[in-house]
């Protein structure tokens, strides 16, 4: 003979019902996999069939799941990162001129193996010094030189992309991002109080005298009292374009078109011919102005 359960007992099994199905449903949002979740779905709609054991080990797959997905969580966590210092590179180059900058990163664990490499849109106009190194030591401040080097021939405009470093030929995702703007010089726009290097193909050696100067260049100090109008007048009498200047001492680094380099000396003489001018000369490599 079947025995009642007593009244009081029942709205107890009521909220360990009603608990045991929250929990199953919340279990489902957490599921990826759609067979469990269907049967869970199943399990909580068939009311008659409803029993503890069935939701108990429903409960237990849903915990073993949700388990995996942390574990895989945590896993990418302890993936290797990177920090740079700057996180990003602008820098702006005339046509035919090459220039330096510098930046720096942490790793938050040990890498070996590892590899520096820009994407290809930046790989032609840069270099990168260390490209390859064999430890980098968590926590420990890593420098990195880049040698920018624009041909002359190049289209002027702005080319942007990163540099990425490679660890046992995995990339590692933070990257620096560099931005490169390119532009031809002009007679009109004076580039205060700065001196633009040459890339190696306009450097030209005297086989004869050892001389080493810029083959399509000279350095022409005016007198202090020459207005900039009088000075970009004379610049284009030579049909001149201005590379750099230093206020200090009214220095100027002009662009000259010549068919080779003997012909510097003809402008330079036709320069030394205004009043306004103190000196004109070639652009020696390794001059200090």
């Amino acid at each position: 003979m079947l025995r009642e359960t007593p009244s009081k007992f029942k709205p107890r099994s009521s909220r360990l019902k009603k608990t045991a199905v929250l929990l199953i449903v919340a279990g489902i949002f957490l599921l990826r996999k759609k067979e469990l979740s269907r049967k869970l779905k199943n399990l909580i709609s068939n009311k008659k069939n409803f029993s503890f054991k069935k939701a108990f080990f429903a409960l237990i797959a849903t915990g073993l799941i949700f388990t995996s997905a942390t574990l895989a969580a945590v896993k990418v966590f302890k993936q290797p990162s990177i920090k740079w210092t700057p996180e990003k590179i602008e820098i702006t180059l005339f046509t035919g001129t090459s220039k330096s900058s510098s930046a720096s990163f942490l790793s938050n664990e040990n890498l070996y193996n590892s590899r520096l490499e820009l994407v290809p849109e930046l790989a032609k106009f840069a270099s990168v010094e260390p490209a390859n190194i064999s430890k980098i030591t968590a926590g420990q401040n890593n420098s990195v030189n880049l040698l920018f080097s624009i041909p002359q021939a190049t289209a002027t405009g702005t080319y942007e992309g990163t540099l990425h470093l490679k660890s046992d030929k995995k990339t590692i995702p933070q990257t620096l991002k560099i931005v490169l703007n390119v532009k031809e010089p002009t007679v009109d726009y004076i580039p205060f109080d700065e001196v633009s290097l040459p890339i190696l193909g306009r450097i030209y050696k005297n086989q004869e005298t050892g001389a080493t100067y810029v083959k399509d260049e000279v350095v022409i100090r005016f007198k202090d009292s020459v207005s900039q109008t009088r000075i970009k007048e004379i610049v284009s009498k030579i049909n001149g374009k201005i590379m750099g200047y230093i206020s200090d001492i009214e220095v100027y680094q002009v662009l000259v078109p010549i068919a080779s380099p003997s012909e510097i000396e003809l402008i330079i003489n036709e320069l030394e011919n205004y009043s306004e001018v103190i000196i004109a000369s070639y652009h020696w490599i390794n001059q200090i102005f």
